[in-house]
């Protein structure tokens, strides 16, 4: 793509983040990955795939936020892959990371999917984001959901095709007025689009330009322009303090919504490593095993390193039942000082 991938991706995913920080509910929602079954270009029998890198790096960027990413396909199960670079330390990570693998082997059907459970939406990228995904009316209602209720809809590359039916309750086009980045028109000949019925880009980019080309513009310095005047600079300045206001305030709530994300998940990933322990080695709820948090936690253990809340609480181990005892399911091994006052605890954990 000629691009610095990581820093192209961090500000890909900077923006979004950025956005969902005034979101009341940011600390429990989570993003829904739009993804396509299409395995071909269309009609053609030129393989089409799902670009494996501009699903993994942001994928990889919201999960250390702490931020449940969720990934649809319009028929659901397994979707293809492409673009694998095996080289890159963080796709080879997730290559055989077996629950990010599983996420992709059953993405969820649009039926199954509750658009007021998310907070953004993001259209992943590859030749395959071309085929099915702009023309499902399920996905178009879930984006325009999520979208209503003031959330976040993003696209990287060829994923801008899904956004190429969208419209408000007004009918108009969800990107009218905007300014749209993506693949670049003038490579398309490169992608075979001639030999593909059913695509939209084509007439995604038609209706882009129609749409956009009218966006206001300002022209400053122009003979004649009397500028401002002191009301209005006024007016302008209250404006921005008012906003500098809010935005501390957001921030201070992102804060402390994004701290308890992360905590929950350092408890999870806690209770996941006890439940591996106890399945490896043979052990049933109830039972003692001794220096059990030792073999749990710590450098090439279940959990590498001794977790650490960004809210400044502690972290007690099987204060309700033993330290060194196997936890009975729904119980959790690892507690937060912060769960009451703080809501550092998982609303529901009754599997775990």
């Amino acid at each position: 793509m000629g691009r610095s991938t990581p820093k192209f991706f961090k500000l890909i995913i900077a923006g979004i983040l950025f956005s969902l920080m005034f979101k009341p509910a940011f600390g429990q929602k989570k993003i829904l990955f739009i993804t396509s079954n299409a395995e071909f270009y269309g009609n053609s029998k030129i393989p089409a795939a799902n670009h494996f890198e501009e699903i993994v790096i942001p994928y990889h960027l919201f999960a250390k936020s702490g931020i449940t990413v969720d990934f649809i396909s319009p028929e659901g199960g397994a979707i293809p892959l492409g673009y694998i670079n095996s080289s890159d330390s963080v796709q080879k990570k997730y290559l055989y990371d077996a629950v990010f693998m599983n996420k992709l082997k059953h993405t969820l059907n649009p039926k199954e999917v509750k658009a007021e459970e998310y907070s953004a939406v993001f259209y992943a990228g590859g030749g395959a984001a071309m085929f099915g995904v702009a023309q499902n009316e399920t996905i178009q209602n879930i984006t325009k959901k999520i979208y209503g209720a003031n959330g976040v809809v993003a696209a990287i590359c060829h994923g801008t095709a899904g956004l190429a039916y969208l419209k408000d309750d007004a009918g108009e086009s969800l990107y009218k007025a905007k300014k749209i980045t993506g693949f670049p028109n003038k490579f398309e000949s490169s992608c075979f689009l001639g030999l593909c019925d059913g695509c939209p880009y084509p007439t995604f980019m038609k209706s882009v330009s129609n749409s956009t080309k009218n966006r206001p513009r300002r022209h400053a310095g122009r003979a004649g322009d009397p500028g401002m005047t002191l009301l209005e600079m006024t007016v302008v300045i209250m404006v921005m303090l008012t906003l500098i206001t809010v935005l501390f305030f957001g921030v201070q709530a992102w804060k402390r919504g994004s701290d308890r994300a992360i905590c929950i998940v350092h408890i999870q990933n806690v209770q996941k490593g006890v439940r591996s322990f106890s399945n490896l080695y043979g052990y049933v709820e109830g039972s003692n095993v001794s220096n059990l948090q030792n073999h749990v936690i710590g450098l090439g253990k279940f959990v590498d390193v001794a977790p650490v809340c960004p809210g400044q609480g502690t972290y007690s181990y099987g204060a309700n039942f033993g330290t060194d005892t196997i936890p009975p399911t729904g119980e959790l091994y690892a507690e937060c000082s912060l769960k009451t006052s703080g809501e550092h605890e998982p609303p529901e954990h009754s599997d775990w």
